[in-house]
């Protein structure tokens, strides 16, 4: 990874870590994505509800609802990456899978079962909770400021909260994820001298117009 990169990202982890600290008066036992769900949740997750993945012919049906309905508006991933992820997740060696792959992967399939849902407890609905549940044990690897992947994270989060609003308070969300981002100067072109490689440029520049379409 360029040093550059490493150095922008731990700079914008202690200045959102110091923030919160100071605003919020939590000690090093409060973490971040402690803290984001915390405030978002406004009820409980059902204890135990953990759903178990689905056979993978199941799963690439709700991958493709999402991409069809929801990545093509809001392109929050870089479907070039997340298949990958999917494969890992899959993967019987299950330390190919980071626990980024597994957040987005559950994240995907729950926000597609949500979308599916009639009404608070038919199945659709229930295997949508199933799936947040399994995803939130991610939740210290994956909500952390100071990277675009811990507000893809989040973003995804948001998707679901708003499919979900008995669970997750979407505005909540979406705010810390806007100041997540101001804080990692996504709201600005980098500098040239950084040479950012187009990719990830390019991405940077879609995961914030998401925040911001979100937000409005």
């Amino acid at each position: 990874m360029d040093r550059w990169f490493l150095r922008d990202t731990d700079l914008a982890r202690s200045a959102v870590n110091a923030t919160a600290r100071d605003f919020y008066g939590f000690t090093s036992a409060m973490s971040y994505a402690r803290l984001v769900l915390a405030a978002s949740l406004t009820e409980p997750l059902p204890v135990g509800m953990s759903k178990e993945l689905p056979p993978r012919h199941t799963a690439m049906g709700l991958v493709q609802h999402y991409i069809n309905h929801v990545q093509i508006v809001l392109p929050i991933l870089d479907e070039a990456s997340f298949y990958p992820s999917v494969d890992n997740v899959y993967n019987p060696d299950q330390r190919k899978a980071a626990p980024f792959d597994h957040w987005i992967v559950r994240l995907v399939l729950a926000i597609a079962t949500a979308a599916q849902s009639q009404q608070r407890g038919d199945t659709h609905y229930s295997d949508a909770v199933g799936h947040i549940c399994a995803a939130i044990g991610y939740a210290e690897h994956v909500l952390h400021p100071g990277s675009i992947g811990s507000i893809q994270a989040m973003l995804l989060l948001v998707l679901y909260a708003m499919l979900d609003p008995n669970h997750f308070d979407s505005w909540t969300l979406v705010g810390a994820a806007s100041r997540a981002a101001v804080d990692l100067g996504m709201h600005q072109e980098p500098a040239k001298a950084a040479n950012t490689p187009r990719a990830k440029l390019e991405l940077r520049r879609r995961v914030f117009y998401c925040i911001y379409v979100l937000d409005r």
